[in-house]
């Protein structure tokens, strides 16, 4: 049963070979030789490093982003939906919250009929 698929199945992705397409042949990988001289001292790099260390850490961090106007309201507008759905909740307690609910329950038809949550 496996024999019919043993042969002429090209395992992987499909590449179509088009006009101006991704698919090229992989190049050869090439030995690279070291010069000493092309290294650079220890002491240099080091002291290159520590150089962009403090360029980074004065220059701020990297580029701020500042929010636009629309982001800005979009932020407090949700920052104040947030809050006022917190005071709504504070402002009663556990079990007054679960005789709502049961209430809300109880006017719904049997169809939908949920067991009451005990408090």
């Amino acid at each position: 049963m496996g024999d019919e698929y043993d042969y002429g199945v090209v395992p992987g992705a499909l590449k179509l070979k088009t006009k101006g397409s991704a698919v090229k042949k992989p190049a050869k990988k090439r030995k690279r030789t070291r010069r000493k001289e092309a290294e650079p001292e220890p002491q240099q790099a080091a002291a290159a490093a520590a150089a962009a260390t403090e360029a980074a850490a004065t220059a701020g961090g990297g580029p701020q982003r500042t929010m636009t106007e629309a982001e800005r309201r979009f932020e407090e507008a949700r920052q104040r939906r947030r809050l006022e759905r917190i005071q709504r909740l504070a402002d009663k307690p556990y079990r007054e919250r679960i005789r709502e609910f049961n209430d809300q329950l109880e006017r719904e038809p049997e169809q939908h009929d949920m067991p009451r949550v005990g408090s």
